[in-house]
């Protein structure tokens, strides 16, 4: 038997970070150890997903510090913008 919570809705579509707290979780994977991260709709529901791919292999390849990748992210997605 299977019981439902109330109001939990497996088919609900969860948020994504906001791009400096998934930048900043990344890091910290990176910074203990992990050999990379997988980021899924961190990257896909982002304003610009390039861009933060982009930043997130900054982080991941370069040891960005999570507050520069966010800049880098930023400087990208402005590029795209016009």
């Amino acid at each position: 038997m299977v019981r439902r919570l109330p109001g939990a809705d497996r088919h609900r579509r969860r948020q994504e970070l906001p791009e400096l707290d998934a930048l900043t979780m990344a890091y910290k994977a990176i910074d203990q150890g992990a050999a990379g991260v997988d980021m899924g709709r961190n990257i896909f529901q982002s304003d610009d997903p390039v861009a933060m791919i982009q930043a997130v292999g900054a982080v991941v390849h370069k040891k960005e510090k999570p507050e520069r990748a966010f800049q880098l992210y930023q400087q990208l997605k402005a590029r795209q913008c016009a």
